[in-house]
């Protein structure tokens, strides 16, 4: 399969799936009288309670968050793929201590998160920022991860594939001809895609 088709394979499957689990999760969130924009928290408010009402909640939530875990642990094995090719490639590291090197900055990172929730749930770091005034180390990783980090990797990212990578790298990898449809996914990709991104950065973050 082409990279093309299995974008937009991932693409529908991803927006099917939002949709569905929106429309089971919302309405017990304001059933409930739940904060909708609580975020992720929302799988672990909401879902116990739909869980504990259900006929064999308890059997169906143990495999849930199971099967969450397993999807959070497949994710974090993708990306420590990066740093650790990287630590191969150019620091000439093997690949077991790159990986143990990355997992374990990754697990000390992740530390952060857990103590904002007890130890340091009262640490408020950029207390002198009026958007993080009581933000703890959580709520700065999480709103830095998701509203910044993952807007600019995209800006980075289309700009790469637009303006550096060969057109018949491109045209192999994504199982096109240099026709009409390839310039309209070029045009997209070099101007249309990095001004809308662009715009929801500086949205985001005045």
């Amino acid at each position: 399969m082409s990279i093309g088709k299995a974008c937009v394979t991932i693409v529908v499957a991803d927006t099917i799936v939002s949709i569905l689990s929106g429309l089971a999760i919302f309405p017990i969130v304001f059933g409930y009288g739940l904060d909708p924009a609580a975020g992720l928290g929302l799988v672990f408010v909401t879902l116990p309670l739909a869980f504990g009402q259900m006929p064999a909640g308890a059997f169906m939530g143990t495999g849930f968050f199971v099967l969450l875990f397993f999807a959070g642990l497949a994710s974090a094995i993708a990306l420590t793929e990066v740093p650790v090719a990287w630590l191969r490639e150019r620091a000439g590291w093997t690949r077991v201590g790159a990986t143990a090197l990355v997992s374990f900055l990754i697990w000390a990172i992740g530390l952060l998160s857990v103590f904002s929730f007890n130890e340091l749930k009262d640490f408020h770091p950029l207390n002198g920022i009026d958007r993080y005034a009581t933000a703890t180390l959580y709520d700065i990783i999480d709103d830095f991860s998701a509203n910044f980090v993952l807007v600019v990797d995209a800006i980075l990212i289309a700009a790469f594939v637009g303006f550096w990578m060969k057109k018949e790298t491109l045209l192999q990898e994504l199982g096109m001809t240099d026709g009409w449809l390839y310039q309209t996914w070029m045009f997209l990709t070099r101007i249309v895609s990095p001004i809308a991104l662009i715009v929801t950065l500086i949205a985001t973050l005045v």
